[in-house]
């Protein structure tokens, strides 16, 4: 986000959740609704850490991408039904981490017990910081919008 503060039509805007449930602040969607009505073609909301009860997110957005970091004790959220029931799409960042690959094979394991009815969600690997598999981040965001 830092690279990309000051661009042209990027608007960043932190929103504390003040105790709400959810994971969002209550004026998450309003915001969205505001920067909409301004022609917006994409809304980035990020959530505060959510778990098993804390999806309200999935009512307010088109695509939920659940980002995880290995080693930093992200597989216990992942077993956290909620979560894994409402993501599009994982991102595991840091993927230059020892743990990466493992990290991915949990997610791709957890999938395997979703619905089969359901859309698989993909897992994909990145190292934001050197911009690496960003590019297929937003590739899969672009589908879920079709």
């Amino acid at each position: 986000m830092r690279n990309h503060s000051m661009d042209d039509g990027v608007f960043i805007r932190s929103m504390a959740t003040g105790g709400s449930l959810g994971g969002l602040s209550k004026t998450a969607l309003d915001a969205a609704l505001v920067l909409d009505v301004l022609g917006k073609d994409i809304i980035f909301i990020e959530t505060a850490g959510v778990g098993q009860s804390e999806t309200a997110v999935k009512n307010i957005v088109h695509t939920v991408v659940v980002v995880l970091t290995p080693g930093l004790g992200d597989d216990i959220q992942m077993m956290k039904a909620g979560i894994m029931e409402i993501a599009d799409i994982f991102v595991v960042n840091k993927a230059d981490l020892k743990n990466a690959e493992e990290t991915a094979r949990s997610i791709e394991d957890m999938i395997s017990l979703l619905p089969q009815k359901r859309k698989r969600p993909s897992v994909i690997l990145t190292v934001a910081s050197e911009e690496k598999g960003i590019e297929r981040v937003l590739e899969e965001i672009g589908k879920c919008r079709k």
